[in-house]
């Protein structure tokens, strides 16, 4: 993967769910070529970073926007990688990871996105359409740091 220099900049924060080992994943409701984003798509809640924004700030509105059944305080052992990753051309993203204290179901905020369940790692890895362009490496990132 190449490492980015500039353009547009997100965050991807896999949230997995202690006990279960899961992923909290969303069904993409819009689509956005430009991005490689189709409806219908299944990740991980990504976000642009604002100008302005941190990463953690970009994490809290997510986590506002579109994981409403946890606050971004009730998120343990949050990580943030260190490098922008070039997913698609003209995009960046870092990836992040934590850890909530249970499953539950979210009613997201954000109309361009639905709660779609919880996920094993290698379920969200096997699937061969319809999962964003940036899950497998991102999840790839995540399973070799926590090793």
């Amino acid at each position: 993967m190449k490492i980015c220099e500039k353009i547009v900049r997100g965050i991807g924060l896999i949230l997995v769910a202690n006990g279960t080992g899961r992923i909290y994943t969303i069904r993409e409701l819009v689509a956005k070529p430009m991005i490689g984003k189709e409806a219908g798509m299944i990740s991980f809640p990504l976000e642009t970073i604002e100008r302005g924004e941190t990463c953690c700030d970009t994490i809290r509105r997510m986590v506002d926007e579109e994981i409403t059944g946890c606050s971004f305080e009730q998120i343990s052992g949050l990580f943030i990688s260190p490098n922008l990753l070039m997913l698609v051309p003209g995009v960046c993203a870092h990836v992040a990871w934590g850890y909530c204290d249970r499953e539950f179901t979210s009613v997201p905020r954000d109309p361009e996105v639905v709660h779609y369940g919880w996920c094993s790692c290698a379920d969200l890895i096997s699937q061969k359409s319809f999962v964003r362009i940036e899950t497998r490496p991102s999840l790839e990132i995540f399973l070799d740091e926590e090793k």
